[in-house]
């Protein structure tokens, strides 16, 4: 009897492995059907909801999906993204190419052309802050990302070039100077709060438009410092991008703009933004008339 159940126990223990291993087959089964048959309908689901947004409400919904990794972000590689600037939408008054009038201008109606060069090329416009973390690689972006800024407070790009950017479905940034807010020539501080109301992304170009090279460290402090206060006061949103006045920066003004809370400064360069490029010196490229966006657009 003895020799018998030690021959049978093993038996047993075979034939109870081998039924739960069946049992948990069929339920392992099951659940992948159903997670299979879930994530179908999501990607439908999710597919569907693309097709009746555009490129810019899609991205700003969240479907172009950030990183899935819990790991620090890994910068992507290869990425050119272009950031524009324009100062005045106004007719040519007679201006010599050469002159800073002439250089500084765009027409309205060569504003609307490009505008819409940018829709029928599937571009798609983004703010500094999604730029910012499409660099990182803390967020994909759109397939063709770009960014078209407005400098100086000017009339012209609120007048003329919100209605345009409004008609195609695309957003800008206006990189204001505090001091003017409060002189009716300019983009004064009711208008700027319409801005952000609208979806523009207000960001700074210091108090007065120094030049920030010639700067004391206290007077630099203060036009970075000064001119983050008023305007996150006036829309309520954090200001975290600055426009380097003249273009004009080195080290020192790159840090001490770092140090008052900016993540990003832009100077003019003409290419695109690469992933390799410092945040507090990004390049932009100014628009005119003339220009050939098939030839400095990736």
């Amino acid at each position: 009897m003895c020799r018998m159940a030690s021959r049978l126990i093993p038996l047993i223990t075979l034939v109870g492995t081998l039924l739960l291993t069946a049992c948990t087959g069929r339920e392992q089964a099951s659940l992948l059907s159903a997670r299979t048959t879930s994530a179908v309908h999501s990607s439908s689901s999710a597919s569907s909801q693309k097709k009746n947004v555009s490129p810019s409400a899609a991205f700003y919904l969240g479907m172009f999906p950030a990183s899935e990794s819990s790991s620090a972000p890994v910068k992507p590689k290869g990425l050119r993204i272009p950031i524009l600037v324009y100062h005045h939408l106004r007719e040519n008054e007679g201006w010599a190419p050469t002159t800073w009038s002439a250089k500084m201008s765009v027409s309205p109606g060569g504003f609307a052309r490009q505008m819409q060069w940018l829709v029928d090329h599937h571009y798609t416009t983004i703010d500094l802050n999604a730029l910012t973390a499409i660099l990182k690689g803390e967020q994909a972006g759109p397939a063709k990302p770009i960014v078209i800024t407005f400098d100086d407070n000017n009339l012209t790009p609120y007048d003329i070039g919100l209605p345009i950017l409004e008609q195609h479905g695309q957003i800008a940034v206006f990189y204001l100077v505090t001091e003017r807010l409060d002189n009716p020539n300019f983009i004064t501080r009711d208008k700027a709060k319409d801005l952000a109301a609208r979806g523009m992304d207000v960001e700074s170009h210091t108090v007065t438009h120094a030049t920030l090279t010639t700067l004391s460290a206290a007077k630099l402090d203060w036009e970075l410092q000064e001119s983050k206060r008023v305007l996150e006061e006036l829309i309520g949103k954090p200001v975290l991008h600055i426009a380097y006045p003249s273009t004009a920066h080195n080290k020192t003004v790159r840090d001490h703009a770092a140090k008052a809370g900016y993540i990003t400064g832009t100077i003019m360069d003409p290419r695109p933004v690469t992933e390799k490029d410092d945040l507090m010196k990004l390049p932009r490229i100014m628009m005119l008339d003339t220009t050939d966006l098939a030839k400095v657009l990736p």
